[in-house]
């Protein structure tokens, strides 16, 4: 089965000699389309690419292992980025034998809060707008009334990043005396785990966001105060919204934030 892992974190890639034995005399090597790592002549050799120097070692694949001298030639890979994601291939040889495995490493990413911007329409609707980043693989974008159910989305766009994360952009069109909250949720499957983020737009309060990793700017129009604030619990009336992806509200909104500590605002 795939291994799994996130971004940034680290994980250890197993491969191992079967029945055991020594491998202390043997060369060992784990290749991903260019060389990640090889051992060979009792010492790991500088043949590495650089995207992987610094990162990789040799690494037990248990507490139990008894490392080389058992067999064991499980590579440690430090920092995973998104480029690591696909198919590696360990292997050892000797003099008469040689031996490889293949290991699929699926590396995953779980983008910004989701963010909601709603737009009064002419016809009485609201369009609401849905928009998060730094995803990976790219997510899915479903959107859900209070009483669950689902709406048709108006439109989708997912584009990709230099660092090969995606950007999703989902809007929808609703009647709000059809449904006091609607819900956007950005989802990632990895095997039989999802993971969710979801913001919820009330007409009572314009949005809420849960699961949020959220850090919002908020701007006062009447003085030059700028604050970055975690969520907690407080009501602030603001006169514009510039969210973690840099798009900005243009009207004033009644704005749910929230506060880990009582916060004196001098205005």
């Amino acid at each position: 089965d795939p291994i799994v892992a996130h971004v940034g974190s680290t994980v250890i890639l197993p491969c191992w000699i079967s029945p055991p034995e020594n491998a202390e005399a043997l060369e060992i090597g784990t290749v991903f389309s260019n060389p990640v790592l090889l051992y060979n002549h009792g010492k790991l050799q500088d043949v590495q690419e650089e995207p992987y120097r610094n990162r990789t070692s040799l690494a037990l694949r248990s507490d139990q292992s008894g490392g080389l001298k058992d067999g064991d030639v499980s590579l440690r890979l430090e920092k995973l980025r998104v480029q690591d994601d696909g198919s590696f291939r360990c292997y050892v040889s000797g003099e008469s034998a040689y031996d490889s495995r293949e290991v699929v490493l699926k590396i995953t990413a779980l983008g910004s809060a989701p963010v909601l911007f709603p737009k009064p329409l002419d016809d009485g609707r609201v369009n609401i707008s849905c928009r998060s980043r730094g995803w990976y693989p790219e997510p899915s974008v479903s959107w859900t009334s209070d009483d669950g159910r689902a709406f048709r989305p108006g439109g989708s766009s997912h584009s990709r990043g230099a660092d090969e994360m995606f950007s999703v952009h989902s809007w929808t069109a609703v009647s709000l005396s059809d449904a006091q909250l609607v819900s956007c949720s950005v989802s990632l499957r990895t095997g039989e785990l999802e993971n969710m983020d979801i913001c919820r737009y009330h007409k009572q309060s314009d949005h809420i966001c849960l699961n949020a990793r959220p850090v919002v700017s908020i701007s006062f129009s009447s003085c030059d105060l700028n604050l970055m604030i975690p969520f907690q619990s407080v009501t602030l009336n603001v006169t514009s919204v510039t969210d973690e992806l840099g798009s900005r509200l243009e009207r004033p909104i009644h704005f749910e934030c929230k506060l880990n500590e009582p916060t004196h605002i001098g205005i």
